[in-house]
């Protein structure tokens, strides 16, 4: 842990530590909220990282790392799991809900309802789940359903369709909702202790009211469809919000009025409206550079615009960039190059100008992961010194490329090459980079993986 990213706590950090690994007898409610210094969250996150390796080194937990070297993902012992199942049973903490459960269905005047009983009111969390896939139940009246339940936090109704939100939920922290109608209410700013909230619609489009700028608590939001925002001049700012997912934008004023009121964004995939490039300044690329704490960035255009998008303006803080019907000039995909910590870029059906693609001295510098799929790329023209990091190479359906360029073969930290669908061409470079990896260079943990 660096001093310099938390100021102030040298005499907190150990015994903070001390109680997050320590046993159940040294378990307690830990405030960061009145401590002085700065830097009180990264602190937090950081001390919860290492207290999971140190977990992970008594075999009892198991992580999974990115390539940027965070924890993607943890497992756990058995003999862990089925303690955190005995005491979630103890605390009443979960209840999960199937459609052929007994005694949670009936079928009155040919409508399927749902009977609840009065011993679950006091469920901290509850999951709807389906039995068969693509089948889902019809919730009309969620709010009388649900509204005994005074200390729900955590709430998925992805499987059922619901026509109305239940708003009394004033504990809730995790929302998720198939919605059959096209836009939320209003209302849903009573929901103000909200932390994730996540909606499927039924319909191509969600709405998004103005009252949700006043869910002042959200952190991560997911619409998987397009979500429309409602963005009054006057709304308040999401300072909490980390995820934004997928909202749709006509203009670069459109996605700079949402990006001014979510200052602290860390990931975040958008649409780009199919007429983006008409008029005046439609070739403009809104200014993205004020998300000083970007570190994902998906970009999405509706369809391929028949104008490049000009001066593209991204935040030096990102670490993972995916393109899609994006139009990419020389300039363009130079401004992505020097992102100083860049570890992982994906272009899926990106116009390079003039089918080319050069690629400059120390560009790429940190890059640990490059995937290219269904692109117009023909001539690929490296230097000897970009991508001096790679490890893992990705083909999908380049099939005007003409081969993989043969400097790959000297690239020390690289670690495989995936080619799906692609021409014979570039199978037989790929197959020349192997034997420069592994014959010549001695690297015999190096991999191929073909599949025509």
């Amino acid at each position: 842990m660096n001093d310099e990213d938390a100021v102030g706590f040298k005499d907190v950090k150990e015994t903070l530590r001390g109680k997050l690994v320590g046993g159940p007898h040294e378990l307690d409610i830990i405030s960061i909220v009145s401590m002085p210094g700065s830097g009180k969250t990264t602190l937090a996150r950081m001390i919860s990282q290492l207290s999971l390796i140190s977990i992970s080194e008594q075999s009892v937990v198991f992580l999974r790392n990115l390539l940027i070297g965070k924890i993607k993902a943890c497992r756990v012992h058995d003999l862990v799991l089925d303690f955190c199942k005995e005491k979630a049973e103890e605390e009443n903490l979960l209840l999960w809900l199937k459609r052929d459960h007994p005694g949670f269905y009936s079928n009155s005047d040919g409508d399927r309802r749902v009977r609840w009983s009065t011993s679950c009111s006091g469920a901290r969390s509850i999951l709807f789940r389906e039995v068969s896939d693509n089948t889902f139940a019809v919730m009309k009246n969620a709010s009388d359903i649900f509204g005994s339940f005074n200390f729900l936090r955590v709430l998925d109704l992805e499987s059922v369709i619901v026509y109305s939100i239940p708003i009394e939920l004033r504990n809730l922290r995790y929302f998720a909702v198939r919605i059959a109608k096209h836009c939320i209410p209003s209302s849903i700013d009573s929901l103000s202790n909200l932390e994730t909230f996540q909606v499927k619609g039924m319909k191509e489009e969600v709405t998004l009211p103005y009252t949700f700028w006043k869910l002042v608590k959200l952190r991560h939001v997911h619409i998987s469809n397009i979500a429309l925002f409602r963005c009054p001049y006057d709304s308040g700012r999401l300072e909490n919000l980390a995820t934004l997912s997928s909202p749709y934008f006509s203009s670069a004023g459109d996605m700079e009025r949402v990006v001014r009121r979510t200052p602290n964004l860390k990931k975040l995939r958008c649409v780009l409206d199919k007429s983006w490039g008409r008029g005046k300044k439609g070739r403009r690329f809104p200014v993205l550079d004020s998300l000083t704490q970007l570190e994902t960035l998906k970009i999405l255009f509706f369809h391929v615009p028949k104008i490049i998008p000009t001066r593209l303006n991204f935040p030096l803080s990102l670490t993972k960039v995916s393109l899609c019907n994006f139009p990419l000039e020389f300039a363009g995909i130079s401004t992505i190059a020097n992102l100083p910590t860049l570890h992982v870029l994906k272009l899926q059906q990106v116009d390079f100008d003039r089918n080319e693609w050069e690629v400059r001295d120390n560009e790429f510098p940190q890059l640990k992961f490059l995937k290219l799929e269904n692109l117009n790329l023909s001539k690929w023209r490296p230097s000897d010194e970009a991508f001096s990091c790679l490890e893992r190479l990705v083909l999908h359906r380049c099939l005007y490329l003409k081969a993989i360029p043969s400097g790959f073969g000297d690239i020390d930290y690289l670690q495989s090459i995936e080619v799906k669908s692609c021409n014979q061409s570039v199978i037989d470079s790929t197959m020349e980079i192997r034997e420069t990896q592994v014959d010549m260079l001695q690297r015999c943990g190096f991999k191929v993986f073909i599949q025509q």
